[in-house]
């Protein structure tokens, strides 16, 4: 069976010029014999005008279009079977010249600008990019941005990856949320918050209570003391009534039959960080069985997770029968995040939709007896993300009778006000703390020196930087805040080609692109500081140390 170019040239983009090349005479007479009588200039039979292409020499534009037509001859689909056909000898004449034709053109562009292509980052590497940047493990901008496009399944191919002005609108949004999160408002450190939360004081679990998806448990028994009946024989009170009969809040635990789905999220929502970080998070659990009424011990230990609600699963744990059991895990929440308890190992059954519901109820279940957050845990005020930005520079409070604009800021408070009826925001009344400098200009470029290289994954010459330092001139000419004129400057460079685009040069790769293909074919991020430290040294492509391999090993 005769091989089909394309499948040979899979793969092969033509991205850059080639060089022009004339159509062989060979060729030239096979398509004007037994081609154009049904796609010359008059007829165009779908489309296609095999006259302008023999006029036009074999180029990028071309390219795609002879690859076509030599897999359509070599297919025996052209010419048609009710047309006058070629000799043996002229179909196999023709596909030989064509194929040399743009193999030689192909290797000529290989030549001239090397087999890599200009593609731009996608989703996933624009995420785990800005995260490594500003070291936010957990920063989730993903899903601001449009869905990738993908070649042959793939979605880090550029056929794939084209840009749009919407997805150049995104990317300042994602540019400034990063932003957001890096940059400190206050001087001191956050205060730290410590608290237990009880699952009976959440609004969506005392709706899955009250829609018979859960039950109420107390000494690892069932507790009737808010329903007599676990939700059987006559409908059952709302919640309004419940809570009006100071039946919630209900402090003891909560069993679960069901596993997370649309329409189900046991969701710990009176809890919403203002300030992004680690958090530390302890939670008991235990596994039952329950049989119409009886919590009786589980057959098997189940798994239950923590998830976070814009992010997913943050980590499982096991769910021992009729074993309370306490589990910690240190995680990363964003601003305005909350906790959701999942019963990870149950089926999505929904009891509450069955005749009889829970009282004729036979199922597993998991039951959450409180959930205690400590946090944000920082080592380091302000954190390390602020500190790339701006140094040391010192943040002063903001003048209000000065002619400067302030700069913009979130209103600090607890990040769930539709859940707490009494929560009061004193925003306009708190102080406004900002980055100031004594010397704006050169302490822009000292910081953007430094930046720019890291962000845009390759050295970054005078006259770049200076463009970036005229950009925060002009915002401090129009009375903005020195932050403001950095942030400014920072969001136009998370949103340039040097940082969306991965570009690497002909010939042989010098080391930091070298480290950036590695890095993100490896993990779909910037260079570590391992293998930045390795490119500076010009060991890239090889361990100084074989007892200390980089992450690049590693992977």
């Amino acid at each position: 069976m005769r091989s089909r170019l394309a499948g040979i040239l899979s793969g092969l983009a033509i991205a850059t010029s080639l060089a022009n090349a004339e159509i062989p005479k060979t060729t030239r007479d096979f398509v004007e014999n037994h081609c154009a009588d049904c796609h010359d200039a008059d007829t165009k039979k779908g489309g296609l005008d095999l006259d302008a292409f023999l006029a036009a020499p074999l180029d990028e534009k071309t390219f795609s279009k002879w690859v076509r037509l030599h897999d359509l001859v070599n297919d025996d689909e052209m010419p048609p079977k009710k047309k006058s056909q070629p000799t043996t000898e002229e179909r196999a004449a023709f596909l030989k010249e064509v194929t040399g034709s743009l193999i030689t053109n192909e290797l000529t562009r290989r030549a001239a600008n090397g087999r890599s292509t200009f593609r731009r980052l996608n989703r996933t590497e624009y995420e785990n990019t800005l995260r490594d940047l500003f070291d936010l493990p957990g920063l989730a901008v993903r899903d601001m941005l449009p869905e990738d496009g993908r070649a042959d399944g793939y979605d880090k191919v550029a056929a794939g990856l084209d840009l749009s002005h919407v997805q150049l609108e995104k990317y300042l949004e994602a540019a400034s949320k990063a932003l957001d999160a890096a940059i400190a408002t206050q001087p001191e450190r956050p205060p730290l918050f410590q608290d237990r939360l009880y699952p009976g004081d959440q609004y969506m679990i005392k709706i899955i209570l009250t829609g018979g998806d859960g039950v109420c448990l107390k000494d690892l028994q069932y507790d009737p003391s808010v329903f007599p009946q676990p939700l059987a024989g006559k409908p059952e009170k709302g919640l309004r009534e419940l809570e009006q009969e100071k039946l919630f809040p209900y402090r003891g635990s909560v069993g679960l039959f069901r596993h997370d789905d649309d329409a189900f999220h046991a969701d710990f929502a009176r809890f919403a960080p203002i300030q992004a970080g680690f958090y530390r998070v302890r939670v008991s659990v235990w596994s039952f069985l329950w049989d119409k009424g009886q919590v009786l011990p589980s057959p098997t230990t189940q798994v239950a997770s923590l998830n976070a609600s814009d992010r997913g699963v943050l980590g499982y744990f096991d769910a021992p029968s009729l074993k309370p059991t306490e589990h910690e895990m240190i995680v990363w929440l964003n601003r305005g995040e909350h906790l959701v308890f999942n019963c990870a190992s149950l089926v999505p059954r929904c009891v509450g939709e069955e005749k009889g519901r829970a009282a004729q109820a036979t199922t597993p279940g998991i039951a959450i007896d409180w959930l205690d957050v400590e946090g944000p845990l920082f080592d380091t005020w302000p954190t390390p993300a602020h500190q790339r930005l701006f140094g040391d520079l010192p943040l002063t409070q903001f003048d209000k009778k000065s002619d400067i604009k302030p700069p913009l800021r979130i209103p600090q408070g607890q990040h769930a006000p539709a859940n707490l009826p009494n929560y009061k925001l004193d925003y306009p009344n708190q102080p406004i703390w900002t980055v100031t400098s004594s010397a704006p200009e050169q302490d822009a470029e000292k910081l953007l020196r430094d930046f720019l290289p890291r962000a845009f994954r390759h050295p970054v010459g005078d006259e770049e930087v200076a463009r970036y330092v005229g950009l925060v001139r002009g915002r401090l000419a129009a009375k903005v805040t020195f932050e403001e004129a950095m942030r400014n400057a920072y969001q136009a460079a998370l949103c340039s080609p040097d940082f969306l685009f991965l570009h690497e040069p002909r010939g042989p790769l010098e080391d930091h692109a070298l480290a950036s293909r590695l890095s993100y074919f490896l993990w779909d991020s910037l260079p570590d500081a391992e293998l930045t430290k390795r490119r500076r040294c010009g060991q890239t492509a090889r361990s100084s140390d074989p007892a200390r391999p980089s992450r690049a090993h590693a992977e």
